[in-house]
């Protein structure tokens, strides 16, 4: 380049120095920054990597990128065959349904599912690091306490909001009192959700929660003629509404194959139709309920009454109707034909033709809690709650919370 003067010149070499010396401090601390980066993003693959096979890889890329993956299944690991797609903004991963994460999740607790689709499903990481310490401390004392040292308690064969309370206090017991394992046991030999009433037609050889979730602690129960070992009364609970919310999260993580059935029948109602209110009417055992010597027995409403409820209020007309009656679907759409009504297609009782805590009318225990837990995915699409006495109400609470907030909440126990 040609310059006029000297002085012009000497400006010239001066500003390209600088900018020479600016081009390599930038270089400098962009290299610096990438090593910082690339170092973070080791450090958090560690805990992912555990439990896994050493040839697996990883791969970069959006969920939307995913294709199908015809991997076999490798009971209770991650296939060796597969590859783990990880998105590397978010250190969330994706694999294909096919590839069992059972033994995986049950080690990582810092981890929750997140996306699915017809080919994979994902995780990511939890971002609350408090909520991490505490799942963490609870996994310790579970996988790594003293097997010898183990409490049993017994897990109720009842409604699903008693069974789930019944384990929260015993896992706030070895939180909080004994900082050792604790693990359940059915002393009728089964779960009632695990097989029929009288144990017949069970999920699995197993018989408990084991068929349906991950195993809570790697300590057997101890039997019962080991008295000491039991843990009885149950008084115990966790310090915080939200540890308490924490502790359910980690008795029922879902196993893999359970996960593929909840998204496959859960896609036959959504996407749902919005704004929603779910409305839970018991009824079929609650009139038996009426029968036993009870101080508070539960109330047998007619839909009139939850409808009657909701006047001057701000809700919906889009109802998703929760019953375990027939009898129920077709008074409210007989009674009640402006509203729109959606009602899960299956098998339910008429009026009190099922037994007290009956739960299966179709017989088939695992479909009904595919069921279940399809009930708590959907209902998170609404934000009005309608109900009677009943501990799954609570739990229909707690899953609408996690998408909703400031949340209609109409107690008809309650209500004048």
């Amino acid at each position: 380049m040609f310059y006029h003067n000297r002085k012009s010149a000497k400006q010239a070499g001066t500003i390209a120095f600088l900018l020479r010396k600016g081009i390599y401090v930038c270089s400098a601390k962009f290299i610096f920054f990438f090593s910082v980066v690339q170092m973070l993003f080791q450090i958090s693959m560690i805990n992912v990597s555990k439990y896994m096979p050493s040839d697996y890889s990883f791969l970069g890329g959006n969920f939307a990128d995913l294709s199908t993956n015809s991997i076999k299944d490798t009971p209770g690991s991650f296939s060796y065959k597969d590859k783990l797609l990880l998105n590397n903004e978010t250190f969330d991963f994706c694999v294909p349904w096919s590839t069992n994460t059972d033994r995986w999740w049950t080690h990582n607790v810092e981890w929750e599912p997140s996306t699915e689709n017809i080919s994979h499903h994902c995780f990511k990481r939890i971002r609350n690091m408090k909520k991490v310490a505490f799942l963490r401390k609870l996994y310790d004392i579970q996988f790594n306490g003293n097997c010898s040292f183990v409490t049993t308690a017994e897990m109720y064969s009842s409604g699903w909001g008693v069974n789930f309370l019944t384990i929260n206090k015993a896992l706030a017991y070895a939180m909080k009192q004994s900082h050792q394992p604790v693990q359940m046991y059915n002393k009728k030999g089964f779960w009632n959700y695990a097989a029929n009433k009288y144990g017949t037609h069970p999920v699995c050889q197993q018989k408990g929660m084991g068929c349906y979730f991950l195993n809570i602690s790697s300590c057997e129960p101890i039997p019962e003629e080991c008295k000491s070992s039991l843990l009885t009364g149950h008084k115990f609970r966790a310090d915080k509404h939200y540890e308490g919310s924490w502790l359910y999260e980690y008795a029922s993580r879902l196993q893999t194959w359970l996960r593929w059935e909840i998204y496959n029948y859960t896609s036959l109602y959504e996407p749902m139709i919005t704004p929603c209110t779910v409305m839970h009417v018991r009824r079929s055992d609650v009139v038996k309920d009426n029968t036993r010597k009870r101080k508070r027995p539960r109330k047998y409403y007619p839909i009139s009454k939850y409808i009657n409820a909701t006047y001057n209020m701000k809700v919906s007309k889009n109802i998703l109707l929760l019953t375990d009656d027939q009898n129920a679907i077709e008074e409210a759409l007989l009674e009640f034909p402006e509203y729109n009504w959606i009602y899960l297609n299956r098998k339910r009782f008429r009026g009190d033709e099922g037994e007290w805590q009956d739960h299966f009318p179709s017989g088939d225990p695992k479909q009904e809690v595919i069921i279940i837990l399809s009930i708590f995915r959907l209902v998170r699409h609404c934000n009005t709650l309608i109900h009677g006495r009943s501990g799954f109400s609570y739990y229909l609470k707690y899953e609408m919370e996690k998408e909703k907030e400031n949340l209609q909440i109409i107690d008809l126990d309650k209500v004048k």
